[in-house]
């Protein structure tokens, strides 16, 4: 693995393993991979299952899922090798700026949306959707959003009631009541998810959380969020976006937002009546190019300006100034010359009285 990916740098670590960037001998690429640790080696049919789940999406074209370049075991690991440059993962970009604006955060969410549009279409369910598998770069003209991941319910085993593994898939933190309870989910998992997200990009952190993990999970069966009329309450549209978070966070799938499709009309909805001035980034945008400074110019010499003579400031005037404004030819001045008057005759002198 080492002679195939070069200049490894790994970028962070979770319960799933590593992930890093490196340049792939074999492609001729920069690449990202995800080496995930696990328990027990998927079999064929299960590595086949993630590559049937990715290559669905991006045979759809959508444009916010990365080419999965290959899938490897390597020394008892599973390599996922994507096609990716430019990108890092949303907890970063939320851990530097502390929390993110509300055109950012419902941009990234319409673009993420729009690719759960085309998953749901064809059965094909994240079940982790968190700020580390939604990855962004700065496009030039907004966010640009990729998503990892997509397959990884194959490798690693649901939680079930009673679960004793080492691992599951799926974050505490951003998993929906029905996947805590041991349930099978469903696309309206997913979008229980994304308001994890919203409100975690909003607030600069999950709502729900613990140090056990399993007590985090009740607290996600249980426990409803702070409004954020009161976590954000200067935020635009405040209680409209309340609005959409409860749609969204609903314990039970039968009171949550049925779709996606319908997640994608609410937002356009809210852009129209709060955010008209924005607009939503196009799918699928590259990272934007990197500033390039560019050199300061040479030092020229000022031109030399004429001078004229005046009460204050004396030079050598190009034109002599005349010694009055009357003396001034109009040719001088822009003017076409008037004609001038021909002269009167003068009168004849008077005859002397005799």
């Amino acid at each position: 693995m080492d002679e195939r990916f070069q200049n490894q740098r790994t970028l962070f670590e979770d319960g799933y393993g590593y992930t890093a960037t490196a340049f792939d001998t074999e492609a001729d690429a920069n690449v990202l991979l995800e080496v995930w640790t696990v328990s027990e080696i998927p079999g064929g049919e299960e590595l086949q299952a993630v590559r049937d789940d990715v290559g669905a999406l991006v045979g759809a074209d959508v444009a916010a899922v990365p080419i999965l370049a290959d899938l490897l075991i390597e020394d008892g690991k599973v390599v996922l090798v994507w096609l990716l440059e430019g990108f890092t993962p949303l907890s970063v970009a939320i851990r530097e700026k502390g929390t993110l604006s509300l055109e950012s955060a419902l941009d990234i969410l319409h673009q993420v949306t729009f690719a759960l549009v085309s998953a749901g279409a064809e059965d094909v369910f994240h079940h982790d959707l968190s700020t580390d598998s939604i990855w962004v770069a700065d496009s030039g003209s907004g966010t640009s959003v990729r998503i990892l991941r997509y397959g990884g319910r194959h490798v690693f085993p649901r939680y079930t009631t009673g679960f004793r593994g080492p691992i599951f898939w799926g974050r505490p933190e951003f998993m929906s009541p029905e996947l805590c309870s041991g349930k099978e989910g469903n696309i309206q998992s997913d979008l229980y998810s994304l308001g994890i997200v919203l409100l975690t990009m909003l607030t600069g952190k999950a709502p729900f959380s613990s140090s056990n993990p399993r007590t985090t999970m009740k607290r996600q069966i249980y426990e409803k969020p702070l409004p954020l009329r009161l976590a954000k309450p200067g935020l635009t549209g405040v209680s409209d976006v309340d609005d959409l978070v409860t749609e969204l966070l609903a314990k039970t799938p039968a009171r949550r937002m049925a779709s996606p499709e319908a997640l994608l009309e609410r937002l356009e909805s809210f852009r129209m009546s709060h955010l008209g001035h924005f607009d939503w980034t196009p799918q699928g945008m590259p990272p934007g190019p990197a500033a390039i400074e560019e050199p300061e110019p040479a030092y020229e010499e000022p031109a030399a300006e004429p001078t004229i003579e005046t009460a204050v400031y004396t030079g050598t005037s190009v034109t002599p100034e005349p010694e009055s404004f009357d003396d001034t030819e109009d040719s001088e001045l822009g003017f076409d010359p008037e004609p001038e008057p021909e002269p009167e005759p003068e009168p004849e002198p008077e005859p002397e009285p005799e």
